[in-house]
């Protein structure tokens, strides 16, 4: 191919494509021409070879080009902005995957994309946009842009509009888009946003800083940059309320004799890696005068633990220091005033504390000082908070308050409160005078027991007269009955009634005792038999769901005393036991013989060396603590509810031991039961006071089955005994399931039932439900220990025919059993 062909081959597809159009016409006319005789010019394949070089050119040429719009287009729609190429005229030509997608979401109707449509149609709202882009589309601008916003249903959008020109050839058009920047448009808001409250609270914390009377600062450590604010404003040297210098310009207006001192405290707090840092130190002001600051400052620390900046407050304390210089200047006069007297900020917290508050409380002024005396002396602050309340409200307060000691002692004190106020007139401090009344109130309150004692002495001597005018004919008819008696069990009888007479003769000389203080009658006493008879009581009178235990090792040694007051001593110690166990528990006594050595005598202290009876009553209750053992052999004391103990029983139980020469103790601990030991003196006597023995009666059955019910075996036992002596056979059950499975066997021999009312398994009332559906005709007695008059009704209720309540004599029940079977013998 010659040079010529290889440059017409380079020219513009259109005009190549001209060309070949004429060399087809050319072709033609020379074939009409010469016949076919120009084969010279034909290729091989019989076309003009100049023809055939074109075409190859312009198809290359055109895969090129097709390759190139290929490029664009992936290109374009890659692009996330909404991308149309508009022709001279702003027709969209074409446009982008983008621009088909917002059209689409945004329910645009027919072809969404807008080809073929004019893109000033849609712009004729804004004129700007209009103008713009015509700007464009002529070359009179080079670029036009704007923002504007689109809000979506339920959606807020701003764009920008970007319109740049495209030319080709002798064609002008241009590439109009579209960028989302919500994103952008929304941050840029929050940022102004953000700004303006960044400015508001700069000026608020202006505001502050003036209106405190501290002083705020800010000191940047590399740069060495002290930022200060309010509080004491020009007087610290460089006008205004905003200053701002090196710290060293500070320290050097720094007392000299506090500067050494503030320097190295702070140079320790930035180096090494404390957060926090204070001091107080005197300043000197521009107008010379000396002020006392307290600095108090936040050290901040970078990922390495290097300060960069020290953030913090400075107050002036002057006033303050020079009011404390005040009262220390007083203190030494009041140090030696009689009263407890101490001066306490608003905040509770001690400023004062003179020797005699040192003397009273336990506390000493250094230990006292900073603490507040809310926690400090009461133990429940209601009264304190009360006064407090009065003298802010008043000026002033009197009255008496209960306050505790540093050993947890209590005292009574009658206070003087008087409200202090600065030199603005502005309520500071409280002013305390404390008068000790503790003896006082002891004395008066002895008075008044003593008094009471009087009172109850009196009652007691008329009561023990009027007993004694009911026993005295009993035990006289006794001599009268011994002599007219000839059988022994006639006289066994009689001694018991006379024991029993005697017993209630020693309690009230018992009463009289108490009351009165006179003598007692001492001998040597069985405390092991003393302990069967409390076991009696206790099993007949204590809920049955308390266990008693009574454990005694062997020979146990007698004491010298007497029996009456031994017997009101285990009663009262398993009297608090059983109200130490609501819900029940185990009551246990132990006796054991104990000798004190010299050892063991100098550690009591209030116990001499040689033979002893150790008494150990031990409960499962809910013990008690430290402060309650303190106080619990303290006359009157209780922690009872009112109406359920006097505080008297083991203030006599001690006393009635100290009378005996022994010593009494307690052992306890908060949900871990109590313990008391009591220690007496053994003795060498040996009398016994004589046993006691059940009362009989003459009426006798004629052998008639009796089934006798109750869970105690003694009562069982004895009941048997005593039936088959006086002329009936008797069968017993300890509960109800026993004697309805008895009855169900021998219910035609059985004539009578004695059943108890409180028994385990099945109770009383549930028994003779029972045994009256066996046998409505079935005659009952119940018993109980509870013989409430209510309690009657609800056995009458039951069915019940009779009622005997324990504890009840042989007469009693054999003058009932003879009535209910005379009828029917």
């Amino acid at each position: 191919m010659s040079s010529d062909e290889t440059a017409l081959l380079r020219g513009h597809p259109d005009e190549l494509a001209a060309l070949i159009q004429r060399l087809q016409e050319t072709e033609q006319r020379i074939a009409e021409i010469t016949a076919g005789q120009v084969d010279a010019v034909l290729t091989s394949s019989g076309k003009p070879h100049l023809l055939q070089s074109a075409q190859q050119s312009l198809h290359r040429r055109e895969v090129e080009q097709r390759e190139l719009a290929s490029v664009q287009t992936a290109v374009l729609n890659a692009m996330p902005a909404h991308i149309a190429l508009l022709d001279s005229q702003a027709n969209i030509v074409a446009v982008n995957e983008a621009w088909r997608r917002f059209a689409q979401g945004n329910g645009f109707a027919g072809d969404a994309s807008g080809l073929g449509d004019n893109y000033l149609d849609a712009c004729r709202d804004s004129p700007d946009v209009m103008q713009g882009i015509r700007d464009v589309l002529s070359g009179e601008r080079p670029r036009f842009a704007m923002e504007y916003p689109c809000h979506a249903p339920g959606e807020k959008r701003w764009f920008r509009l970007i319109t740049t020109p495209v030319v080709e050839a002798d064609r002008q058009g241009a590439l109009v888009m579209h960028v989302d920047i919500t994103d952008l448009h929304q941050a840029l808001r929050r940022l102004v946003r953000g700004e303006k409250r960044i400015a508001r609270s700069e000026e608020r914390f202006r505001l502050v800083a003036r209106a405190s009377s501290d002083a705020i600062w800010d000191w940047d450590v590399k740069r060495d940059r002290l930022w200060r604010c309010g509080g004491l404003g020009d007087r610290s040297g460089g006008g205004g309320d905003e200053l701002e210098s090196s710290l060293a310009d500070w320290v050097d207006r720094v007392h000299p004799e506090d500067k050494a001192r503030l320097t190295a405290g702070l140079e320790r707090t930035v180096h090494g890696n404390a957060l926090t840092w204070k001091d107080e130190y005197r300043f000197i002001l521009t107008t010379g005068h000396e002020v006392r600051l307290k600095w108090r400052g936040y050290v901040m620390r970078d990922a390495n633990g290097v300060a960069y900046r020290v953030v913090g407050g400075t107050t002036d304390v002057t006033r303050e220091r020079a009011a404390d210089q005040r009262l220390a200047e007083q203190a030494a006069l009041l140090d030696e005033a009689r009263d407890a007297i101490l001066v306490r900020k608003l905040d509770h917290t001690v400023a004062f504390w003179n020797r005699s508050a040192e003397r009273l409380y336990g506390w000493t002024a250094s230990e006292a000082m900073g603490r507040s005396v809310a926690v400090l002396l009461y133990d429940e602050p209601t009264a304190f908070l009360s006064a407090t309340e009065q003298v802010l409200a008043h000026g002033e307060w009197s009255g008496e308050l209960s306050q505790i000691c540093k050993d947890g002692s209590k005292v009574v004190v009658e206070g003087r409160w008087t409200l202090v106020c600065d030199d603005n007139g502005i309520p500071d401090r409280i002013l305390v005078i404390n008068t000790d009344m503790t003896e006082k109130k002891a004395l008066l309150a002895q008075f008044l027991r003593a008094q009471r004692m009087e009172g109850i002495g009196a009652l007691a001597g008329g009561i023990a007269h009027d007993l004694n005018n009911v026993l005295a004919p009993i035990l006289l008819s006794i001599g009268l009955l011994r002599q007219q008696a000839s059988d022994d069990k006639t006289l066994e009888t009689l001694s018991d009634i006379e024991a029993a007479a005697q017993r209630g003769a020693d309690m009230v000389r018992q009463i009289l005792t108490y009351a009165r203080g006179s003598e007692r009658v001492y001998g040597a006493i069985d405390v092991d038999r003393s302990v069967v008879e409390i076991e009696k009581i206790i099993r007949d009178s204590f809920p049955k769901n308390i266990v008693f235990v009574h454990e005694s090792g062997s020979d146990i040694w007698q004491i010298d005393g007497d029996s009456t007051e031994l017997h009101q001593v285990l009663l009262n110690l398993c009297v608090n036991a059983r109200d130490a166990m609501p819900q029940g528990g185990m009551l246990r006594i132990t006796l054991e013989n104990f000798y004190i050595d010299a050892n063991y005598a100098a550690m009591i202290g209030s116990l001499t060396q040689g033979r002893h009876v150790r008494i150990s009553v031990t409960d499962t209750g809910m013990g008690m603590p430290a402060k309650v053992m303190r106080q619990i052999f303290d006359p009157f004391y209780t922690t009872k509810a009112v109406g359920s103990g006097t505080g008297l029983g083991l203030a006599t139980v001690e006393s009635i031991v100290r009378s005996h020469a022994g010593t009494i103790s307690v052992e306890s601990k908060p949900g871990a039961g109590t313990t008391f030991n009591v220690f007496l003196p053994a003795s060498a006597s040996a009398r016994v006071e004589p046993d006691m023995a059940e009362e009989r009666a003459l009426a006798r059955g004629c052998d008639e089955l009796i089934l006798v019910v109750d869970d105690e075996s003694a009562i069982r036992s004895v009941t048997q005994q005593t039936l088959e002596a006086f002329g009936y056979r008797v069968i017993t059950a300890e509960n109800g399931a026993d004697a309805i499975a008895i009855f169900a066997l021998r219910k035609d021999e059985i004539a009578v039932v004695l059943t108890d009312m409180t028994m385990p398994i099945m109770d009383g009332p549930t028994t003779i439900r029972v045994l009256r559906r066996m046998d409505p005709e079935l005659i009952v007695i119940a018993t109980s220990g509870s013989a409430k008059a209510g309690e009657r009704v609800n056995v009458a209720g039951l069915g019940a025919d009779h009622f005997l309540a324990k504890p009840f004599t042989t007469q009693a029940l054999l003058d009932m059993l003879e009535l209910i079977l005379a009828k029917r013998r």
